[in-house]
């Protein structure tokens, strides 16, 4: 499942490029007060949609990697890679594989 949520905080509109501010609409840029409104909802909704081993990849705010990790908790094989500035801005984490299951007899 691959993402690209709005992910910028209302408290940190004055950051944002003034022809993004002023002309794109505000669902695909802002999400929430601190920007993490839409992570809330979709890891565990990616969670619950993909199947054991798959992969849930999404861009993330200049100051939100701990954050969206914290909502990972449940996920396997982390990862986070950073754009040309070196600022991380993709995470991407694994559904971790059933456990098997006791066969009751």
């Amino acid at each position: 499942m691959l993402s690209n949520p709005p992910y910028v905080g209302e408290a940190d509109a004055d950051k944002v490029q003034k022809q993004v501010r002023d002309f794109e609409p505000k669902i695909a840029v802002f999400s929430g007060h601190e920007g993490m409104d839409i992570y809330r909802r979709l890891v565990p909704q990616a969670y619950e949609q993909l199947l054991p081993g798959g992969w849930f990849v999404t861009e993330i705010g200049y100051s939100e990697e701990e954050k969206v990790r914290e909502l990972l908790t449940a996920w396997t094989d982390i990862r986070v890679t950073a754009d040309l500035q070196g600022i991380p801005r993709v995470i991407a984490a694994k559904k971790p594989k059933s456990q098997a299951t006791a066969v009751l007899v």
